[in-house]
């Protein structure tokens, strides 16, 4: 299996803040929304759910570092979404050590090892 904390990025390049969760475990966002149906906004939704979900926000032109335990898994789950309930990948399955970046024009693509900036063919 892995070895122990693995460290996956995930870079931003779109135009406004994402939410991003890198786990060893898949979780749903249906899962997330149980407790929202009430509320009013989308942006309130989405906000109420990666708080509960335990989403790391990202701000446009940044990226930040996960460190899962992955001392039982060979692979860890990628789920990105935006402020307004844009779903750009939900569980993602990468390898341990493996990371991603969301270009400006939504697409999540691979990085080349080493690299938050250059694309993996």
């Amino acid at each position: 299996m892995g070895a122990g904390n693995s460290q996956t990025y995930v870079r931003n390049e779109y135009h406004e803040k994402i939410y991003a969760k890198v786990n060893t475990e898949r979780v749903e966002i249906s899962d997330l929304k149980i407790e929202v149906d009430k509320m009013g906004s989308v942006e309130e939704k989405i906000h109420h759910i990666t708080l509960k979900g335990g989403f790391v926000a990202i701000l446009p032109n940044n990226y930040v570092r996960f460190e899962p335990d992955c001392s039982s898994a060979n692979r860890v789950y990628i789920t990105i979404i935006a402020k307004h309930g844009n779903v750009f990948c939900d569980n993602l399955a990468k390898k341990v050590g493996y990371s991603v970046k969301l270009r400006s024009d939504g697409q999540v693509v691979d990085v080349k090892d080493g690299s938050l900036w250059e694309e993996d063919n």
